[in-house]
């Protein structure tokens, strides 16, 4: 079977682990999956449960740590390099050990939209996407937000997110079956706006927040939430092991971000029959049917999330009808086998390309043999341009590093 290496070095690998290990589980059958992970709090959790699955785990250690990617993909003969990342700026130096590895196809998965500003950062990033085969991407207006950037429509692909689907013992820590009960998950970043959802919380009596997740802005909200007098009806949970259970347990899920790509708190929300509240903002549109599956609401707007969390929470009827059409657009639109098939289907695609390039140079007579000396990751560069023409052959390589030299025969 070809072998797949799913990689992140994201150091809060959330949502977008969740994926990864439902990806890997369902390639496990047609692919050899390993899956890779700078060392880190977040990424031991994800390695941890890979490897409980039995799958092959790597832990990029912080020695040496792309040299070390770069020597473990040479070694085991990685045919795809598929980079999981959770904002822009993630997995560039992974992506260029592949290609010194000579892995034959690199794809990237942008678990978020394109939202780099900064001159610097856009320009690292332009360079990063001429050493990839294919850029993933999880919804179509993220898709849409990378190629108005940078991004040509000829390599991007969407596969929106997909989970398996859940059930769970509702779990509501004390709270009484009656009590109205808000829950929310994520990282506790301003991308999640979690500050918006304390200020209307304020605004909405008899009504219970379970906030859960970890963060830099765990003390802030904690200090926000006590300013306002709501500490004895909004908690902050922290990591929880029992997401599934908390949101069984709930009337509604709050998303109040200022982005998302396609978030996998709301699929499984979705799932579990629990309607969704949330902003209108890249991702959610995608996943949330206004008046069908929840209700979206303009971002910032504290007043108009309080309204559309009291509309959902004073009527049981809109309650379970949301709940219902969630759990059908779940199943139907947001599959984990969808997901799986159509990702591999990215990865033949490329290979089948690979496969097509070689044979075609090999038929040719009218070629130029080029000897190619170089070192780093600029010569790899220029050694990826020079493969792009059809009429070059590359005769030999030479590199001070004989592994790298190596690297840069296979690819040739």
């Amino acid at each position: 079977m070809p072998r797949v290496c799913l990689y992140t070095d994201s150091p809060h690998p959330s949502g977008l682990g969740q994926q990864i290990l439902t990806l890997a589980r369902g390639l496990a059958s047609t692919w050899q999956v390993v899956l890779a992970a700078r060392e880190g709090e977040g990424a031991d959790r994800l390695l941890q449960a890979a490897g409980a699955e039995g799958l092959e785990v790597f832990r990029q250690g912080e020695s040496r740590p792309y040299e070390g990617v770069e020597e473990w993909l040479r070694s085991r003969k990685v045919d795809v390099l598929h980079v999981h990342a959770g904002i822009s700026w993630e997995g560039h130096e992974a992506v260029l050990a592949g290609r010194r590895a000579g892995v034959p196809a690199i794809v990237r998965t942008e678990h978020l939209p394109d939202i780099v500003t900064a001159p610097g950062q856009r320009a690292a990033y332009r360079a990063l996407v001429k050493q990839l085969d294919r850029v993933i991407c999880v919804s179509h207006e993220a898709a849409n937000s990378f190629m108005n950037g940078d991004v040509s429509d000829g390599r991007v692909r969407v596969v929106r997110n997909g989970i398996e689907p859940l059930s769970a013992h509702p779990e509501r820590l004390g709270l009484p079956d009656d009590a109205r009960l808000v829950i929310s998950v994520g990282r506790l970043t301003e991308q999640k706006g979690f500050d918006l959802l304390v200020d209307a919380a304020a605004e909405l009596r008899d009504t219970h927040f379970y906030l859960v997740g970890e963060g830099p802005l765990a003390t802030s909200l904690q200090a926000r939430i006590e300013s306002r007098g709501l500490g004895e009806r909004v908690r902050l949970l922290g990591h929880r092991e029992d997401v599934p259970s908390l949101l069984a347990g709930a009337n509604v899920l709050a998303m109040p971000s200022t982005f998302e790509g396609l978030p996998i708190v709301a699929l499984e929300a979705m799932s579990l029959g629990v309607p969704v509240v949330g902003t209108r903002v890249c991702g959610l549109t995608e996943a949330v049917v206004d008046g069908s599956t929840g209700r979206l609401v303009p971002p910032g707007d504290a007043g108009a999330l309080a309204r559309a969390l009291d509309e959902v929470l004073s009527s049981p009827e809109i309650a379970a009808a949301w709940g219902e059409a969630g759990r059908r657009r779940q199943r139907e639109e947001f599959g984990a086998g969808r997901m799986v098939a159509e990702t591999a289907a990215v990865y033949d695609e490329i290979l089948a390309e690979t496969r097509g390039r070689r044979a075609s140079a090999r038929g040719r007579t009218e070629r130029t043999r080029i000897g190619f000396v170089g070192a780093g990751v600029i010569a790899s560069r220029h050694l990826g341009n020079l493969l792009e023409f059809p009429d070059v052959e590359i005769a030999a390589v030479a590199d001070p590093v004989a592994e790298r030299a190596a690297g840069m025969a296979a690819r040739c």
